[in-house]
């Protein structure tokens, strides 16, 4: 008889796309995930639905926009379990660790590691490091038809990737890389200097290095039983670095700014009835891994219902799905929704309210105006409409609960002009 099918998830905290070689950033080295990537269907056009990590989780676990009001029903790992099948959730994250949808896991392991206070000399010192182990004692005693889901905080937590990996990034002239194991969080003046925020991106960058190198591990685990396995790399969340003047956080979570350095996210997926590598521009979104995952163990689709996620094992109709694209909400300290974010076939549009609740429009050509530098809105004002206009219906569609997807986008949102 066949082994039954197991499947296990890798996700990585404020690891962004633009960060990994198979992503295009091809000064940073990261052989394990470029090896992944030349066997595995990889999205260029995953963006997260918000900031918030508990909004990002009950995507996954639900399969429900993080605009939509929570609806009472199982979560991913309850529903697995009526199936008889078995979970297992890792993490270093008190955040995750203290969800209501984690305590459903067959059993949480949590990783209690104290934060260091200097980088670490050997980066299988490390907490990432010390994570990934973890997860590969658990797997070595997985039986066969089980989900093990692993969550690292990754650059969210400690940066203590070992110094001498920092300083191997940097030119001759550069300043020197952060030193400090605090992510950095900060406001930058408007006319600040490009060269301050090398320290932070040479350090996060070794991060990145880290992260390729827990993953190599656990690939190299993994690698017996990838006959029967689907695995699923990804994060929930970037890191800005001082692309629109803040770093990490900024002064506090409410200044999350969104854009794609926090928004777009890797998205891999090694699943052993099809060959990589395949390369979707296809939209995707957290809830999709909510569909995949009980596809890959149920072979049900999910009901089409707006903002629900859509299996990653079946084959895309097209590069892009007319009638989906992709929106974001951020919200401030007292739960009111200040940000918004449109991602269609051929634009970005941002929308936020100002300290007075006056809102502002952004609108940014895509893919060119990959780093969204060129806000075009006031040469614009049609395309804005409409933006607008799809920003509302979607939003709408998700927050009812409408049994169906929006209808097709406006040709102009797909198109362009």
């Amino acid at each position: 008889m066949p082994e039954p099918k197991s499947a296990v998830v890798l996700t990585f905290d404020r690891w962004g796309a633009p960060y990994g070689g198979c992503y295009g950033a091809g000064w940073l080295a990261t052989p394990e995930l470029n090896r992944l990537a030349a066997r595995s269907a990889l999205w260029e056009a995953t963006w997260a639905e918000s900031a918030d990590l508990a909004l990002t989780y009950r995507s996954w676990f639900t399969g429900r926009h993080a605009a939509a009001t929570p609806a009472e029903g199982p979560g991913l790992a309850e529903q697995l379990a009526a199936e008889g099948i078995p979970s297992r959730l890792i993490t270093d994250c008190p955040t995750l660790a203290g969800l209501p949808l984690a305590d459903e896991f067959t059993e949480l392991i949590e990783v209690d590691t104290p934060w260091p206070e200097a980088p670490a000399e050997d980066w299988q010192e490390t907490q990432l490091a010390r994570c990934a182990a973890a997860a590969i004692n658990a797997l070595e005693k997985s039986p066969p038809g089980e989900l093990l889901w692993m969550h690292a905080r990754a650059m969210a937590g400690p940066w203590d990737a070992p110094l001498p990996w920092r300083e191997r990034l940097r030119d001759e002239d550069d300043p020197a890389p952060y030193a400090a194991t605090r992510p950095p969080a900060l406001l930058l003046p408007p006319e600040h200097d490009p060269d301050e925020t090398l320290p932070f991106q040479h350090a996060y960058a070794a991060g990145v290095m880290l992260l390729d190198a827990c993953l190599g591990v656990l690939l190299e685990q993994l690698e017996a039983r990838l006959a029967e396995t689907l695995v699923i790399v990804s994060a929930p969340r970037g890191f800005p670095l001082g692309e629109h003047g803040v770093v990490g956080e900024g002064g506090g979570e409410n200044e999350a700014r969104l854009y794609g350095e926090l928004l777009q996210l890797p998205l891999l997926v090694l699943d052993p009835t099809r060959r990589g590598p395949i390369r979707y521009g296809e939209p995707r979104s957290p809830g999709d891994l909510h569909a995949t995952l009980l596809d890959w163990f149920t072979g049900r689709e999910e009901p089409p219902r707006a903002g629900r996620g859509a299996s990653l094992l079946r084959e895309p109709a097209s590069p892009w799905t007319p009638g989906r694209a992709l929106t974001a909400v951020q919200r401030d300290a007292a739960g009111r929704e200040t940000q918004w974010l449109l991602r269609t076939p051929a634009w970005l549009y941002r929308k936020r309210l100002d300290a007075e609740g006056e809102p502002h429009r952004e609108l940014y050509v895509v893919p060119d105006d990959r780093f969204q530098a060129n806000d075009v809105a006031s040469r614009c004002g049609d395309i804005v409409a409409l933006c607008d206009t799809e920003l509302e219906q979607q939003l709408a569609a998700i927050t009812s609960d409408s049994p169906s997807p929006p209808p097709a986008l406006p040709e102009l949102l797909v198109e362009g002009i």
